[in-house]
């Protein structure tokens, strides 16, 4: 998750309720993403839908002090579903260069409520990459890649008062000698701890991936890993429901390309157990309600990219089945996300997947969190019938509705934005 769409029940007439047979379009709700503003340069911009409908509800956009190219990251709600924050990189101006800003919005006007910016300094492609909010909806975090000190690169984490934008503190972390680059966050389900992995890197030595835990409250780091795994590009983790354990996945190469997923005591930071393989790369992790599995989702590497999904017992990551979904084209698929029913019977993985006659499509496949079968797929091909691909899915907590976003190409308008709702 940090997913880009934030799980959510009905809420303020925007329910998640609507028409279709399974696997069909039902309803969509809230994303974020960039467009470009009037002067031609890209800014923030969110747009909220029923769920029910599909209608739009509101927009807003967000241009940075510096009138330049602002990329909105990643969009979370608020645990009561009153407030909608938003993350990214934007341009500050000549002496700050790329910044963070984060944005919170009323979720059911879409009225901006602050924005608080965190100066990225002279990072190069400094700028917030994932957000999360306490369990008890009273503090946002963020983090990415900023500056850390003199010609240092590394994690920077800020938190944030989520009712004001107070900023409340910052955490720069950076491995000795090495720069580094955070891709994702979580917060303990008892809201002590904050989580944050990504990249480190130093020259002439393979990429390491990397997991840092601070106090909630203070900003204190915790514990850090490094280096102790195969794992050289962590690009999720999730966390366990009881919070006892962190789990990192990603890929490596140092023996030809592979899938890397590590679990990690929480309070500790020692190491519980790490699994390797198929060739491939995963991109997106979850736990499942009750503990026992985490699954991970991305691509495997057997003569054409097919999508790839695998669970492991989360204890102790004995693999427990994996899965592969082809495209019609037989090649030429990467899944972007993994999320799992709220009952736990079903592992949903969502991405772009190359159509029999057409290029990449929207390819969303359900799965039987037990043993894998599939239950079903269903394909979305845009109107252009050009590169389409899902970035980002969610399970609905009130009823089993799936949501999947990310860009399609249009007829005549370039890329568009496309969010799908599919009643399971």
């Amino acid at each position: 998750m940090g997913q880009s769409l934030q799980r959510s029940g009905k809420r303020r007439g925007q329910g998640l309720v609507g028409g279709g047979q399974p696997g069909r379009p039902a309803g969509v709700r809230s994303r974020a993403q960039q467009g470009l503003g009037s002067s031609g340069k890209a800014d923030y911009a969110t747009i909220a839908y029923n769920a029910a409908t599909g209608a739009r509800l509101w927009v807003s956009r967000y241009n940075g002090p510096g009138d330049g190219f602002d990329y909105a990251a990643k969009v979370v709600v608020s645990p009561d579903g009153t407030k909608v924050y938003v993350t990214g990189s934007i341009y500050g101006g000549p002496t700050d260069g790329r910044d963070y800003a984060t944005i919170a919005y009323d979720a059911s006007t879409g009225a901006r409520l602050w924005v608080s910016i965190y100066r990225g300094r002279t990072a190069k492609g400094a700028g917030a990459t994932a957000i999360v909010v306490s369990p008890d909806g009273g503090t946002v975090y963020v983090t990415g890649k900023a500056t850390t000190g003199l010609n240092m690169v590394g994690f920077g984490t800020v938190a944030y008062d989520a009712a004001t934008g107070a900023q409340l503190w910052v955490s720069l972390y950076h491995p000795p000698d090495e720069i580094a680059a955070a891709s994702a966050i979580g917060v303990s389900p008892g809201g002590k701890a904050v989580f944050v992995t990504g990249i480190s890197a130093a020259v002439n030595v393979p990429d390491q991936g990397a997991t840092v835990a601070y106090d909630a409250a203070t900003g204190d780091q915790l514990w850090a890993e490094s280096g102790d795994s195969a794992l050289e590009v962590a690009t999720s983790q999730a966390i366990s429901p009881d919070g006892g354990t962190v789990f990192v996945t990603g890929y490596g190469f140092s023996r030809g390309a592979y899938l890397d997923t590590v679990a990690y005591d929480a309070a500790t930071g020692a190491k519980l157990w790490e699994t390797a393989g198929p060739g491939g790369q995963a991109f997106s992790v979850a736990a499942s309600p009750d503990g026992t599995a985490v699954f991970i989702t991305g691509f495997a590497e057997a003569r054409a990219n097919k999508y790839v999904t695998v669970a492991y017992d989360a204890a102790t990551g004995k693999r427990l089945w994996g899965s592969r979904y082809i495209a019609p084209s037989g090649f030429g698929g990467i899944a972007n996300a993994v999320a799992v029913s709220p009952d736990g019977h079903s592992v949903y993985a969502t991405g772009g997947s190359g159509g029999a006659t057409s290029e990449s499509d929207y390819a969303t496949v359900a799965y039987d969190a037990a043993t894998g079968a599939q239950l079903w797929a269903r394909r979305y091909n845009g109107p252009a019938n050009g590169p389409d691909a899902a970035t980002a899915l969610a399970v609905s907590l009130a009823r089993r509705i799936v949501f999947v976003t990310g860009y399609s190409t249009g007829a005549t308008s370039g890329y568009d934005w496309a969010t799908i709702a599919y009643r399971t």
